[in-house]
This record gives structure tokens, sequence and C-alpha cells, in this order.
């Protein structure tokens, strides 16, 4: 586990937002795992998921939000900011 210089930051709507699913799946205290894939056609697909615990060569971006980023997907993602937007349709279910 690596604890390095900040990789992605959370805006305070997002950071609400993810409080808000990690009580109701009952995880509080966990991570957030952040990663970056790539499909046949090489576009990128960003994956979130929830883990207990870090591994070995995770950096760990501490914080309100506690996230996970894996060696692979942190020089694309560093410096990114996670928002959270609402669209009409969002807003109507």
């Amino acid at each position: 586990m690596v604890s390095s210089k900040t990789v992605v930051e959370f805006t305070e709507a997002a950071t609400t937002k993810l409080l808000e699913v990690l009580k109701e799946q009952d995880a509080e205290g966990q991570y957030l795992r952040i990663a970056v894939t790539t499909d046949d056609h090489g576009g990128i697909e960003y994956v979130f998921g929830l883990e207990e615990n870090p591994s070995e060569s995770d950096k760990v971006v501490d914080g309100v939000v506690k996230a996970l980023v894996d060696d692979e997907s942190a020089p694309m993602l560093d410096g990114s900011s996670i928002c959270l937007l609402y669209t009409s349709d969002a807003a109507d279910e």
C-alpha cells in the first residue's frame, strides 16, 4: 500500500453523495476503488467499486471519502476531479 500525493479529488457534491451511498450500503469506512480499463477499440471506461482493504500496490487517497487507485490506473487519473452531475432524466427517477 502506497500513500501518495492526491491522485484524484472529489467535489463537495460528489463527496456528499458518496457518503450517502456508503451509508445506504452499510459500507462506511470502506474504500472506493477507482480503476480505468480499456475496451477492444482503445476507449476507456471508469470502474468504481467498494473494497475493505487496500492491496500492497494501491495508491491510497485519504480524505472524507477514502479511495484506492491501482498502479496502472493512477497515471490516467492523476489530477482528476470526481464530480456529481444530475441530468433532467436522473432527477425525474
